[in-house]
């Protein structure tokens, strides 16, 4: 048997190449999804651009598209504020009850501007179900491909893991914070993990506490402590 596609319109017109592309028209009408072009919009890698002010919307309802078994709502908008130099982008994106193949997502809420050369997320939230949720934020000079005092955190709870984590493996609670800035080939990077009342098998309950801190994915000063019961294992290492 087959799946039918639903009928669907759409009528869109760009130029450009893989630096610089500019959105003329563009309008989408399907039943799972409509995306609109108020007026023409150019998204640029290597300079600022002169643009009019334009709105771009897109908006989906993943439970009517045939392609994929999923559910959920989609909306995302690019806003353009008009100038003579360097137009300012600003962009959201917000999803609620998406379900994939073995992926959910409760809610996700981001924000952030273009401001060249300055790409900036300005927030990030994603509450993966009850338990579980992370946020971030942080600005990226676009032109020197760095990083500027970007954040994150999550607080991780076992049931939203259950289908990838080994059998009879879960935790009370866990928390991870990190930091990054700097160039994205050399990233100088710190943060932290607690776990708490780790279980896995016969093992008796574990709280662990580890950090690190350096640059790049190759040369970071790792430290942990496990603690069980009246048991305590500190590690400290170097990873190259």
């Amino acid at each position: 048997s087959h799946t039918n596609a639903p009928p669907f319109s759409a009528h869109a017109l760009a130029h450009g190449n893989f630096h610089e592309l500019t959105l003329t028209t563009l309008d989408v009408q399907a039943p799972f999804a409509t995306a609109r072009l108020s007026a023409p919009v150019t998204f640029s890698r290597d300079r600022p651009v002169a643009a009019e002010s334009a709105e771009l919307t897109i908006e989906a309802d993943l439970g009517k598209q045939a392609w994929v078994e999923a559910h959920g709502h989609v909306k995302g908008t690019v806003s353009v504020a008009a100038a003579t130099a360097a137009a300012r982008q600003t962009f959201s994106l917000d999803a609620d009850g998406v379900q994939l193949p073995g992926v959910a997502l409760r809610e996700l809420h981001a924000r952030g501007v273009l401001h060249w050369p300055q790409l900036e997320l300005t927030s990030l939230r994603a509450q993966l179900d009850d338990a579980s949720s992370a946020e971030a934020h942080g600005p990226l000079d676009w032109q020197k491909r760095e990083l500027i005092g970007a954040a994150a955190k999550a607080k991780l709870h076992p049931e939203w893991f259950a289908r990838w984590l080994p059998a009879g493996l879960t935790w009370e609670s866990a928390e991870i914070t990190a930091t990054a800035d700097g160039p994205l080939a050399a990233l100088r990077s710190q943060g932290s993990l607690d776990l708490t009342q780790a279980r896995w098998g016969a093992l008796q309950p574990m709280t662990l506490h580890a950090t690190w801190r350096g640059t790049g994915p190759r040369k970071q000063a790792l430290s942990a402590r496990v603690t069980a019961g009246h048991s305590a294992l500190d590690f400290t290492g170097q990873l190259e």
